[in-house]
């Protein structure tokens, strides 16, 4: 899997520690949750929104997208 975008929002002051091997493992355990297989998920493209102490990466791919926390 490799990232094709990664795209970083941030509101108000925010300090996130963001690493994109983390990213990607919780993005590729999503998308086994919901029953696609990682190949479906080769190339992805990752919006990170900071909003207070909420730290979620929204990912689409051609045969998949979603939503994962990080900062869970």
């Amino acid at each position: 899997m490799d990232v094709k975008v990664l795209s970083l929002q941030m509101e108000g002051v925010n300090i996130a520690n963001l690493k994109e091997e983390e990213i990607l493992a919780r993005i590729k355990e999503d998308v086994i949750n919901n029953g696609k297989s990682v190949e479906d998920a080769e190339s992805v493209e990752i919006y990170i929104n900071i909003e207070g102490t909420a730290v979620t990466a929204y990912y689409t791919c051609e045969k998949c997208s979603g939503a994962v926390l990080l900062n869970a």
